[in-house]
């Protein structure tokens, strides 16, 4: 899965889940530092993948994890997606279970105008 900074990035899982209009946790962590990064948002389709929009603000935009808007390093990644009722929980630990988990890789644009050239 590939994310870029400063960016609208769509997230598809392969995954469902059993709760009825579930939100949805989803929880990055560095492979090298074991930062972390939490933040929710709710699919508008639920079966048979899931489809989520992180809004990666960039060094200068404004965070808010509730509504899947937030800063994240650029780096390799251990991704997880939780389901849970709660809307405003970002407690990995306390969501309903764990739907699915995977690598993503986080990149600036620099990043990409040099892969490409």
């Amino acid at each position: 899965m590939t994310i870029i900074q400063d960016s609208n990035n769509d997230l598809i899982f392969y995954a469902s889940s059993s709760l009825t209009s579930p939100y949805y946790l989803v929880r990055l962590v560095n492979k090298i530092t074991a930062k972390e990064f939490i933040f929710l948002d709710q699919s508008p389709v639920a079966c048979p993948f899931i489809s989520l929009e992180l809004n990666e603000v960039g060094k200068d935009g404004v965070e808010d994890p509730l509504t899947a808007s937030i800063k994240v390093d650029t780096g390799s990644y251990d991704i997880y997606l939780y389901d849970q009722a709660s809307s405003t929980n970002l407690d990995y630990t306390l969501t309903n279970s764990l739907l699915f988990e995977g690598e993503a890789y986080v990149y600036s644009d620099e990043d990409l105008d040099r892969t490409f050239l």
